[in-house]
């Protein structure tokens, strides 16, 4: 999968158990993924099955961040339907080259064949497995942020996912999306999207709404526009506000 030209691929991530319906709806609007985070969010292995049956034929790509750099973690997101995993607390490069080789088929990898809930519907699977796995290991930590040159270099890593809250800890700020004034933060988050698409892999980062266009500024061509309850909370601020002001 090549980064996109011309816009980049929006998503949120799902911290919240979504219900089959909601992620239905969902897929019917102009998203190009939803992640399920099976580190930090309350999404289980089941609701990621749910997920990936509601998203089928949508256009919209489920993706799971799971919960550490195992074989056994990132084959299962895969086999049970995700289309691509993020891979958390990277920090060598032997540590992304495992994720890679978690993510395909020997001889290239060392994932176990067996894809029985993501081979129904429309996919065709072969003894290469599928191309369009995405595997992006996280950006976070300050090992990982020396190292992102290298990284973006191995066989199967389709691109990076930069952590700002976690990077910004690594780097002695407060955990935060941003730090506009933070010039050492700024360049970190630039170099990160320059040489990952200088190596054709997708420079993918975590942010909000507010921030997506100046992500897409810095060359980010996948970005996270919010997580599923922190713009539940916001659309419900929103509309209480107009609620209230027609009181």
């Amino acid at each position: 999968m090549t980064p996109p030209a011309a816009s980049a691929q929006l998503g949120i991530f799902a911290v919240t158990r979504l219900d089959p319906a909601a992620t239905e709806m969902l897929g019917e609007l102009a998203l190009d993924y939803v992640c399920l985070d099976l580190q930090h969010g309350l999404s289980t292995e089941a609701d990621l099955v749910s997920s990936a049956i509601a998203l089928r034929g949508s256009g919209v790509r489920p993706i799971a961040r799971v919960g550490s750099n195992e074989p056994l973690a990132i084959g299962r997101a895969l086999d049970l339907g995700a289309g691509g995993v993020i891979v958390p607390m990277i920090e060598s490069i032997e540590e992304a080259r495992r994720a890679a080789r978690s993510c395909m088929y020997p001889p290239a990898g060392s994932r176990s064949f067996g894809p029985v809930r993501a081979s129904q519907g429309s996919r065709r699977w072969s003894k290469d497995g599928d191309p369009e796995v995405l595997c992006m290991p996280m950006i976070e930590t300050a090992e990982s942020l020396e190292c992102v040159e290298e990284i973006v270099q191995i066989e199967g890593v389709s691109g990076v996912y930069v952590g700002p809250a976690d990077l910004s800890l690594a780097m002695g700020l407060h955990a935060a999306l941003d730090h506009p004034d933070d010039e050492a933060f700024q360049a970190a988050v630039t170099r990160i999207a320059q040489v990952t698409r200088s190596s054709g892999r997708i420079p993918a980062i975590h942010a909000n709404a507010a921030l997506a266009r100046k992500r897409v500024a810095q060359g980010y061509d996948m970005v996270t526009i919010g997580t599923d309850i922190s713009i539940m909370r916001d659309g419900l601020l929103a509309t209480l506000a107009a609620a209230r002001e027609e009181k």
